[in-house]
């Protein structure tokens, strides 16, 4: 990925897709669920924790006038290791680029 801005709980990077730009997010932290129970990533809402509780990440893209999100967010063992917590944001990465080819090719056939 190009032109990463890069936080401890959020960071973004522009990269291309078969419909064109993506914009990719990657969270640390962030809550499944909101104050007012609406969910990840509708709202986005972050655990003030030290220790990594979540993984997750979003990729956004548009086909004109219509635009799409896809998200994967998991739920870290209290006591992982920064190995499993690199394991788990290679899982969500491969099954957020899944779901966006997929919902790519769905919408390329429409």
């Amino acid at each position: 990925m190009e032109n990463a801005a890069i936080d401890l709980r959020h960071y973004s990077a522009a990269t291309t897709s078969t419909m064109g730009p993506v914009v990719a997010e990657f969270f640390t932290n962030v809550a499944p669920r909101g104050p007012a129970e609406a969910l990840f990533p509708l709202q986005r809402n972050f655990y003030d924790s030290e220790k990594s509780l979540t993984v997750a990440q979003a990729h956004s893209f548009s086909q004109p006038p219509q635009r799409y999100e896809v998200a994967v967010l998991a739920v870290l063992e209290p006591d992982a290791s920064p190995q499993r917590i690199g394991q788990v944001r290679n899982q969500v990465e491969q099954a957020v680029l899944q779901l966006q080819f997929s919902l790519q090719q769905c919408t390329a056939s429409l």
